[in-house]
C-alpha cells in the first residue's frame, strides 16, 4: 500500500481501507505532533495512542515497535519535502539558474515551519547518539540525492 508517493507501510496488510488509512494517518500526525513539541523522549506509544484517539493495542495493529512508528514518521514528514523539491524544479524549467532560484526560494520559504524548526533539528539530534536514527536519515538523504 502507498500512503503517498513512494512510501510504503511497515507493516503490509494495514490500512487498506479508507477507515484503516484515515487511523494511520491520525497516529503518524499525533506522532509527528508529539516529536517536535516534546521531542523524541516523550514520544511514547500510550502517547501516541491517546493523542490519536485509539487503544495501546490498536496502535500496535499499525505499529508493533517505537523504531517501526518512527521509520514511517520520517518518511511521512520527508516524502512531502522531496515531492515538494521536485515539482519546485520541474516548474523552474530548463534553465540551471532558474531550477537554483527556485529551490533556494522553496527553502528560504520552508526556514519557518514547524518541521524545519522541531521536527529536523530533533532528527538530528537523536542521529548523533541513537544509530537506528542514524541510519534512517542516512538512508532519506540518500533518497533526497537520487530526486
Amino acid at each position: 500500500m502507498i500512503l503517498r508517493k513512494g512510501h510504503t507501510l511497515n507493516r503490509p496488510g494495514t490500512a487498506t481501507q479508507k477507515k484503516g488509512l484515515s487511523r494511520l494517518l491520525s497516529i503518524l500526525d499525533a506522532a509527528r505532533d508529539i516529536f517536535m513539541e516534546q521531542g523524541y523522549n516523550s514520544l511514547t506509544m500510550r502517547k501516541v495512542a491517546s493523542k490519536a484517539n485509539i487503544s495501546i493495542g490498536n496502535l500496535n495493529y499499525y505499529y508493533r515497535t517505537k523504531e517501526d512508528l518512527l521509520r514511517d514518521l520520517l518518511e511521512y514528514v520527508i516524502n512531502p519535502y522531496l515531492e515538494e523539491f521536485d515539482r519546485v524544479q520541474s516548474e523552474a524549467g530548463e534553465s540551471s539558474r532558474e531550477k537554483i532560484r527556485a529551490v533556494l526560494g522553496f527553502w528560504m520559504s520552508d526556514l519557518g515551519t514547524a518541521e524545519t524548526t522541531g521536527f529536523f533539528p530533533e532528527c538530528w539530534a537523536l542521529a548523533n547518539h541513537n544509530p537506528f536514527v542514524a541510519e534512517l536519515i542516512d538512508d532519506l538523504y540518500k533518497k533526497a540525492d537520487n530526486h
